[in-house]
């Protein structure tokens, strides 16, 4: 399955592409427009597509060109819980 969603924001610089997985991350100036952003909520959805199995990925055109984030999830057989 995969999944993609789009913004049309101010985009992510190639620097800041690089760590925006990482736990506690926050973008340069972000201070202004949200402070109450922790920096965890792409390092948390990326672990979750992580256990399972799946892939999350940025791909981002630039500054002022907005992002779009693809998730990608393996197919798997339903868990019967009935059937052993």
């Amino acid at each position: 399955m995969r999944i993609r969603f789009r913004d049309n924001g101010e985009g992510i610089s190639l620097e800041d592409k690089a760590n925006i997985f990482h736990p506690g991350f926050r973008k340069a100036g972000v201070d202004t427009r949200n402070p109450n952003s922790s920096g965890f909520g792409l390092f948390i959805s990326k672990t979750i597509v992580d256990m399972h199995n799946g892939t999350l990925k940025l791909k981002s055109f630039g500054t002022d060109k907005g992002s779009l984030f693809e998730i990608k999830l393996p197919k798997s057989i339903p868990i019967d819980k009935y059937n052993k």
